[in-house]
């Protein structure tokens, strides 16, 4: 994902949290579930490998439930 294609798409940058947590992808989940629920973000980008579902079901649930768009890298 290329950030400077974010303010040419009408995207604000200080409302997007990028997330890479390759090594630690639990945790980063557990993460971005908090920020999305926080709803301090419009647009939540994750890196993230061998991902549990049941935790990405509840990030799915998180995003739907507060409008927050989240992009899985």
């Amino acid at each position: 994902i290329y950030p400077l294609v974010f303010p040419q798409s009408r995207v604000k940058l200080e409302r997007t949290l990028f997330v890479d947590a390759t090594e630690e992808s639990e945790v980063a989940l557990w993460s971005a579930q908090k920020m999305v629920a926080s709803e301090a973000f419009d647009i939540v980008v994750l890196t993230a490998y061998d991902v549990n579902e049941l935790a990405l079901r509840r990030l799915q649930l998180s995003a739907e439930r507060t409008h927050t768009t989240v992009i899985l890298v």
